[in-house]
C-alpha cells in the first residue's frame, strides 16, 4: 500500500499473518440505525461527534464474536481468481552499453525490416513496439473497406475478453486492419510477458470463428457497423461539412448509403478469405523501442513472422510498400473553387454550416520554392494558422456573430496541407450561404489587414508568432509512447528524417514578412488558389437555386467562378484523378 512507510511496524511479510479477528475492526454506516433502540440493521445510537452532532456508537466486540469468526468455513463458491500469466515479474532496466543516438535498422536483408531504439532518456521498464503489415498495392474499393472493419469488429470482440488480463496489467496490444495492417504492443519489458502477449494476440486472429451462427453474426458483427453508417444521420453540420469535402478529395471515402447495400452482400466467408488472401504476399515493417535490447527486438519480430507463416501461410517478401500506402489526396486544379450544396441529414437539426478549405500541397515538398530551405513551405503553413487564430474568432464568431463555432486550422490530411475556415450556428439570418460569404470577406480582409500593417507592428505580430512555432516545434516528447510515436511517425512514412523538426525550426528563421504575405496571397487569395467550400444547410436554412439539378444525378456545371458538385463521389471519380508532385 502507498501508506506503508518506513516506519510501519510490520514488514509486508508480516502483514498477511495480522489479518486475524482479533485485530478486527468493522464499520456499518446506514439511515436505518437508530437513536431510539437496538434495530436488526445495528446497534442503538447513544453519541454524536463534534463537529457535525451525528449520531454514532461505538462498541468493543464480543470474545464470543471472535471465538465464532475463528471457526468459520469458508463458502465453496469463494475462490480466488485464476492467476493472471501476464503480470510482469522482470522490471530490470537492460544494459544501456549498445544504444544508439537515434532507431537504428538490425536486419535490412531478411524479408522483416526492424528498426530498434534502446531508450536511455526515461528509464522505464517499459517497450513500444509497432509493425506495418502491407499487401500488394491495389485500387481501393467499398468492399474491401468493410471487409476491413469486418474483420477488425470480429478481432475486437474475440481480444476484448481474451487479451483483458494483459489490458489490466498495462499491456495494449492492437491488431488494426485496413489497404495494411498494424500490430501494436506497449506495456512493460519483462521480456517473457511480451512475448506470451504477442503470442496470445496473434493466435486469436487465427481462431476466429468464421461460422458462427447467422443472427448472432448479424446482431454482433454487422449491425454495430450498420449504425456507424446510418448514424451520420446525426452528425452536425459543421462535421458533416468535413465529411462531403474529405470525400471529394480521398479516393477511399465512399457515400454511407453504398457502404450499406455493399454490407448487405458480404458473409463470414468473405471476411475469412479476405484475411487469408491478404496474407500472400506481404512485406513487415517493425520498430521496436524503450528497455529492449536488439536481440529481444529481433526475437520479438519473428515470433511476428513466425506466427504469420505457420499459421496465415503467408508469404513475406523484402520490399518497401511504405510510400505505396500514403495515398496523398487527390488534387484540384488551381484557379478552381469547388462548391458542395447539401442538406442536414437530420432535417429537424436547426443548425447549418460552412466549411472552406484550401488545399497547399504537398507536406514534405516546398512546392514552387525551390531555392528556399526545406520545409519553408511547411513553415509557412503553421505561421499562418498561428496568424489567424484570433482573428478568425473575433471576426467570424464576435462580429459578425455567425455562430457558436468559429474556427481556422491547419492540417496535413493524407500528407497534404490543408488550411481550413470552419463556422456553425443556428441564426436564422445567418445560414450557410451567409457563411461561406463572410468566410470570403474574412480572407480577404485580412490579407488587406496584413497588406497595410506597419511596420512596428509586424515587428511585434510577426516576430512573435516565429518564436511561438519555433518554440512548438522544439519541444521534446514528455513520454517515451510520445516519443516513439515521433520516430514511428517518420520510419512508416518511407522517409525517415530524424532531424525534420530542426529543420522545420529552421527553415522559420530566414521567413520574412514579405514571404509570409507572397504566401497568403499564392493560396488563400489569387487566382492559382485551391478552393473548396462545402455549405451545410439546416431545418430552416434554403439552398439557393443556383441552376442544374436536385443534387442526385452526379452532374457538374458551372457558376460565375464556382464548379458545382452535385454528387461528390461521382464527380471525383469523373474529375480528379490528379495527384501532387513535388512541384505542387
Amino acid at each position: 500500500s502507498s501508506g506503508i512507510n518506513a516506519e510501519w511496524p510490520l514488514r509486508p511479510g508480516e502483514i498477511v499473518n495480522h489479518i486475524s479477528p482479533e485485530n478486527f475492526n468493522y464499520y456499518i454506516c446506514s439511515q436505518k440505525l437508530s437513536t431510539e433502540q437496538k434495530n436488526i440493521y445495528g446497534p442503538q445510537l447513544t453519541e454524536n461527534e463534534d463537529w457535525y452532532n451525528t449520531p454514532y456508537a461505538n462498541l468493543e466486540i464480543t470474545s464470543h464474536d471472535i471465538e465464532t469468526w475463528k471457526s468459520v468455513e469458508v463458502d465453496e463458491e469463494l475462490k480466488l481468481p485464476e492467476t493472471n500469466v501476464f503480470v510482469p515479474e522482470n522490471f530490470e532496466l537492460v544494459n544501456p552499453a549498445e544504444a544508439k543516438s537515434l532507431p537504428v535498422v538490425l536486419n535490412d536483408t531478411d524479408p522483416v525490416k526492424l528498426w530498434w531504439y534502446l531508450d536511455t532518456e526515461f528509464s522505464q521498464p517499459k517497450i513500444n513496439m509497432g509493425c506495418r503489415i502491407h499487401p500488394v498495392p491495389k485500387a481501393p474499393s467499398v468492399r474491401g473497406e468493410i471487409l476491413a472493419r469486418l474483420l477488425s469488429s470480429m478481432y475486437s470482440q474475440e481480444s476484448a475478453e481474451s487479451l483483458y488480463p494483459a489490458l489490466m496489467v498495462d499491456f495494449d496490444i492492437q491488431l488494426m486492419f485496413s489497404d495494411y495492417w498494424i500490430a501494436q504492443i506497449r506495456g512493460f519489458s519483462d521480456p517473457n510477458k511480451v512475448k506470451e502477449v504477442i503470442n496470445k494476440a496473434l493466435d486469436l486472429l487465427f481462431q476466429l470463428d468464421f461460422a458462427q451462427p447467422e443472427d448472432h453474426f448479424n446482431a454482433t458483427v454487422v449491425e454495430p457497423l450498420r449504425k456507424y453508417y446510418q448514424n451520420t444521420a446525426t452528425l452536425m453540420p459543421a462535421k458533416l461539412a468535413r465529411v462531403f469535402s474529405k470525400m471529394l478529395q480521398d479516393e477511399y471515402m465512399y457515400s454511407f448509403h453504398k457502404s450499406i447495400e455493399v454490407l448487405d452482400t458480404i458473409t463470414q466467408s468473405d471476411i475469412k478469405s479476405y484475411r487469408d488472401d491478404f496474407l500472400k504476399d506481404i512485406t513487415i515493417d517493425c520498430l521496436a523501442m524503450g528497455n529492449v535490447l536488439s536481440e529481444q527486438a529481433s526475437e520479438y519480430s519473428n515470433i511476428l513472422q513466425s506466427k504469420l507463416s505457420t499459421l496465415g501461410k503467408a508469404e513475406i517478401v523484402a520490399g518497401d510498400r511504405l510510400k505505396s500506402f500514403l495515398y496523398p489526396a487527390l488534387k484540384i486544379k488551381n484557379g478552381t473553387n469547388y462548391v458542395i450544396r447539401r442538406k442536414v441529414l437530420n432535417l429537424e437539426d436547426p443548425n447549418s454550416g460552412a466549411l472552406v478549405q484550401y488545399q497547399i500541397g504537398l507536406m514534405y515538398s516546398n512546392g514552387p520554392y525551390t531555392d528556399r530551405k526545406p520545409f519553408y513551405r511547411y513553415a509557412l503553413v503553421r505561421l499562418l494558422g498561428l496568424a489567424m487564430k484570433e482573428r478568425c474568432f473575433n471576426y467570424l464568431r464576435t462580429q459578425q456573430q455567425l455562430g457558436y463555432l468559429a474556427s481556422c486550422f491547419e492540417e496535413a490530411y493524407k500528407d497534404i496541407l490543408i488550411y481550413n475556415i470552419l463556422v456553425q450556428g443556428s441564426r436564422a439570418d445567418k445560414g450557410a450561404e451567409v457563411m461561406a460569404e463572410e468566410i470570403d470577406k474574412f480572407v480577404q480582409l485580412t490579407y488587406d489587414e496584413f497588406s497595410n500593417m506597419p511596420q512596428d507592428t509586424i515587428d511585434k505580430f510577426f516576430g512573435g508568432i516565429k518564436i511561438a512555432m519555433k518554440k512548438q516545434l522544439e519541444d521534446q516528447p514528455i513520454s517515451m509512447s510520445l516519443k516513439y510515436d515521433r520516430y514511428a511517425l517518420e520510419i512508416f512514412r518511407g522517409m525517415p528524417d530524424f532531424e525534420r523538426r530542426a529543420k522545420q525550426s529552421a527553415a522559420i528563421d530566414d521567413i520574412t514578412f514579405d514571404d509570409f504575405l507572397e504566401f497568403y496571397y499564392r493560396y488563400l487569395v489569387g487566382g492559382s488558389r485551391r478552393k473548396i467550400s462545402t455549405r451545410v444547410f439546416g431545418k430552416d436554412d434554403t439552398i439557393p437555386n443556383v441552376g442544374g439539378d436536385s443534387g442526385n444525378s452526379g452532374g457538374d456545371y458551372i457558376l460565375d467562378d464556382e464548379v458545382i458538385v452535385d454528387d461528390v463521389v461521382q464527380f471525383r471519380e469523373k474529375h480528379l484523378s490528379g495527384k501532387f508532385g513535388r512541384e505542387d
